[in-house]
């Protein structure tokens, strides 16, 4: 679907279970309200383990992509005649760091 570039309607989106309702354009909002209350009536645990479950695959898929395509970057900047390796080293550098931090086990 993604590479033919398909649009895909709400009813087509809840065929293929990538929703799970379709909402009126003019009750959306209070949809989306009423589910928030209904989450919020659960434990903060529950939520956060929840959300947690969800994002896991998703950053895993994230960071395995920025990992290649970090590499690429890398060489097109190395590829540069007019960069030096300090430069560059110095730029690894800081992405280390910025990674480190958002892998950081929270305590």
């Amino acid at each position: 679907m993604m590479m033919m570039f398909d649009q895909i309607n709400a009813q087509k989106a809840l065929d293929y279970g990538l929703v799970n309702e379709i909402v009126p354009r003019d009750k959306i909002y209070e949809r989306a309200m009423e589910m928030a209350q209904f989450i919020m009536t659960k434990p903060r645990i529950i939520r956060r383990l929840t959300s947690e479950i969800v994002k896991q695959p998703w950053q895993k898929a994230l960071a395995e992509e920025l990992r290649s395509n970090f590499g690429m970057e890398m060489w097109t900047f190395f590829a540069n005649p007019g960069l030096n390796h300090k430069s560059g080293f110095k730029a690894i550098d800081e992405w280390r760091k910025m990674y480190e931090a958002r892998t950081k086990p929270k305590k």
